[in-house]
């Protein structure tokens, strides 16, 4: 799903994803966010969240930044635990 965002000081794109670990797993979660612009990555974020409990406890990463490149940018979430991987890719116009 497109969204459009205003560049601003302070502004970042909205990213949400949610992590779901198979039942049992007791591996750690790795998520990676890549914002690109024309096939380049500008913006690369990662973290490794503890093993899974019963509560939701992944902590997401910061959302990328929207200061001052009006542009349309791709967003990818890469997800990995127990050796599966997902992957989804959005689209963000950052309006000047």
């Amino acid at each position: 799903m497109a969204r459009r965002v205003t560049a601003a000081p302070g502004a970042t794109m909205p990213v949400f994803y949610l992590v779901y670990a198979k039942p049992g797993s007791t591996s750690a979660v790795t998520a990676i966010v890549e914002v690109s612009r024309d096939g380049q990555v500008v913006a690369r974020g990662r973290r490794r969240s503890p093993r899974p409990t019963r509560r939701a406890d992944h902590r997401p990463l910061p959302d990328p930044p929207a200061e001052d490149a009006a542009g349309t940018y791709q967003v990818k979430v890469t997800v990995s635990a127990d050796g599966d991987k997902a992957e989804e890719t959005t689209t963000v116009t950052v309006d000047s």
